[in-house]
Order: structure tokens, then sequence, then C-alpha cells
């Protein structure tokens, strides 16, 4: 995954770490034909390249698939924006399209802020995430990586509110 920001990659984060998780893909190609009649019912004007003049082909900051109680796969565009950003009349501009766009295709839209999150569960979450076995690691101790976790969990799980990581460890 090549995210372009901290918020990009909080989204991923999140999203993975989310127990539906299937996939995330970023920077997904939105079909241009789309787009462009979307602009012109919506009457706005669409990204351009500046040398051309041709219509850009606009992107989604990722699409995320999520397994859906049933079984089968649910998709969501996302857009990350600073929330200082979605004040400006261009870019509400754009995320109408986006939104439009996914309105066409059939996936719910969600726009992602700083408001989606506080910067110590993603730190929590990255700190996980990077302490998950490597490919090739060894195990120092017996069951590091399959039953220490198991037990752990279960443990967590019996208590009545999330605890706090160092409760638990006393």
């Amino acid at each position: 995954i090549h995210t372009f920001s901290y918020m990009e990659r909080a989204a991923f984060l999140l999203a993975e770490f989310h127990p539906a998780f299937l996939d995330f893909r970023e920077q997904f190609p939105m079909d241009r034909s789309i787009t462009t009649s979307g602009a012109k019912k919506l009457r706005i004007k669409h990204p351009r390249y500046p040398k051309t003049r041709n219509p850009i082909v606009m992107t989604l900051d990722a699409v995320v698939v999520m397994q859906a109680p049933d079984g089968t796969e649910q998709m969501a565009g996302l857009d990350v924006k600073p929330a200082r950003m979605l004040q400006e009349p261009r870019t509400l501009e754009k995320l109408s399209l986006h939104r439009a766009y996914c309105a066409h295709v059939g996936i719910e839209h969600i726009v992602f802020s700083e408001a989606n999150f506080t910067k110590a569960r993603v730190r929590n979450i990255d700190w996980i995430r990077m302490s998950l076995p490597k490919e090739g690691e060894l195990e120092t101790v017996a069951g590091m990586f399959t039953t220490h976790p198991k037990q752990m969990l279960e443990r967590l799980a019996q208590y009545k509110r999330a605890p706090v990581l160092n409760e638990f460890c006393k």
C-alpha cells in the first residue's frame, strides 16, 4: 500500500484493522466517461490536463472492500481530505462529482478527515501491525506467534469494558 499522507495511512490502518476488512485499493481510477458526463450534469468544470486540455482521469483516494454479514463484498469510495479543505468551493465541487460517481457505480462514498480518528488509535494500530511476525522470522519463545496472541485475546474479551493496555498487563 502506498499512501500519500499521514491521513491516508490512518484511513488504511483503520480499515485494515476492521474485522470485515478484505482489500484497500489506493488511488482508484474513475471511468473518465462517467466523470465527464457527471461534471456536465452537475454543471461543474471537469479537471483537465494543463497542456492538452483533455479531461484527466480522476481518482478516489481509495476503495475499501469489506465483507458484509451475508458474506458478500461491499465497496466504499474513500476521499481523504483535511477538514480545512472541506470548506473550499472547488474541493466541494470535486467531492460532489466523486459522490455522484460512487452513486452511479453503486458504492458508498465516504469523506475521511481528522474527525474520523484519533492519533493515539492510529499509533496503537500501527504499533500492533509492526509487531506482527514477518515472513521467515523465528519464534524466540514457543507459541509466541500462535498460542500467546490467542490467549491474550481470550483474556481481553473477558473485560466488560475495553481495558487500557497497561491495566491488562498488570
